[in-house]
């Protein structure tokens, strides 16, 4: 009968060795993904505290403002100035819910969310552009404005809710379980960007206030209807400041560009200033430097 060689003493040190090496390789592992984990639900529940005060503000300005604002203003249950009115304020809600939004600590699990928050703000805010342009003028032209301020806000809430899905879905990954303040789901099929070929130049690329700045939009579809808004360094609008220039709407002519000339107000905050127009219901942007002096 053959006998079995029994393992030498090295052998099996060894190998009790490599076991131990890989527990512990497993535990510090397991530890780092436990730290890395607790990491990520600090800066979320950071990003979260910053921004759920925000969104429980710009939601109320939604629901209870503009929705209803819109009806009313459609019947003719309230006049233009009252609508005007109620637009200039929902601009001052909507620069403070940006002004949070983009405060807040980012996670890194959350940086496709942020910038989704990002432009459904950038939406909203030109969505009451378009508003406060209907009770400015009559007729069929309203009725457009209203609608393309409609369409603007409903994109709007699409891409914010898209958004706070991602949230909710990172709070379920690292086990904080859902949040009645971010939807469960988004809608069924993911919020694209819609395309132009039309562009915006600006006839500044640094403007002292005080001074004239032109807006050109080219390429854009002939008879297009555009809306414009001018965007300041310190989150505020030109709407939300009373500012005479720097917002408006107008259409493409037949050459398919669009041109206004405006003065920049003297007391302008200093900093990179943006343009963003809806040109036919979608968004482009051109900035400049406004400030005291410039090069």
């Amino acid at each position: 009968m053959r006998r079995h060689r029994r393992a030498s003493f090295p052998v099996v040190a060894g190998v009790f060795a490599g076991l131990f090496a890989l527990l512990l390789a497993l535990q510090v592992a397991t530890e780092r993904r436990e730290s890395s984990q607790g990491d990520d639900r600090r800066a979320l529940e950071a990003f979260e505290a910053a921004a759920v005060p925000a969104a429980r503000d710009v939601g109320t300005g939604i629901v209870l403002g503009i929705r209803p604002d819109i009806t009313d203003f459609r019947q003719g249950r309230i006049t233009a100035a009252v609508f005007r009115n109620d637009m200039v304020a929902r601009a001052s809600q909507f620069e403070r819910g940006a002004a949070a939004f983009r405060g807040a600590p980012r996670p890194r699990r959350l940086e496709v969310a942020t910038a989704e928050f990002d432009r459904s703000f950038v939406l909203y805010r030109l969505a009451v552009v378009a508003l406060y342009e209907a009770g400015g003028v009559e007729g069929p032209a309203r009725e457009e404005l209203v609608s393309l301020g409609a369409d603007l806000g409903n994109r709007g809430d699409a891409l914010y809710d898209q958004a706070g899905a991602r949230v909710q879905r990172a709070r379920l990954d690292l086990g904080l379980g859902p949040s009645p303040e971010w939807p469960e789901q988004a809608a069924a099929a993911p919020v694209s960007e819609r395309s132009t070929a039309a562009r915006i130049d600006l006839a500044q690329t640094c403007v002292v206030g005080g001074s004239a700045q032109r807006l050109d939009v080219h390429q854009a579809p002939a008879g297009a209807l555009v809306v414009y808004a001018t965007h300041y360094a310190d989150g505020s609008s030109a709407l939300s400041r009373g500012h005479a220039g720097g917002l408006g709407h107008g259409r493409a002519d037949l050459d398919a560009r669009f041109g206004i000339e405006w003065r920049v107000p003297a007391d302008v905050p200093p900093g990179s200033t943006a343009v963003v127009a809806a040109v036919a219901g979608v968004v482009v942007s051109a900035s400049f430097t406004a400030g005291a002096t410039c090069p």
